[in-house]
């Protein structure tokens, strides 16, 4: 097996065992949600960048952006993927955000 074969394996060896590991102490998370007004020229991603930092559950952003997404998809078939019947944000749409803490 080539260096790098080795360093990719061990890579992966270390993902599994932390993720087997975090799945071992539960997180209790509080799910909270704030409505958002849309403005002119908003976008999900510029909403979620705005509003990422009251996330601290340790989630990446695009974990953060995609959730958001999922959560407001009344709002569009598949805003700016540019896929047919598709639209962008319109001022005066209500985006529900998501706002998670871990519990002390």
């Amino acid at each position: 097996m080539s260096k790098f074969g080795k360093i990719m394996l061990g890579c992966l060896v270390a993902l599994v065992v932390l993720l087997v590991c975090a799945g071992m102490a539960p997180v209790k998370v509080n799910e909270s949600y704030v409505e958002y007004i849309a403005k002119p020229g908003d976008t999900m991603w510029g909403i979620a960048d705005a509003h990422y930092h009251l996330t601290n559950t340790g989630m990446c952003f695009a974990e953060y952006e995609y959730n958001l997404r999922h959560m407001n998809e009344h709002l569009q078939p598949a805003i700016g993927r540019g896929l047919p019947g598709s639209r962008s944000l319109q001022p005066g749409d209500k985006v529900k955000v998501p706002v998670w803490t871990v519990r002390k």
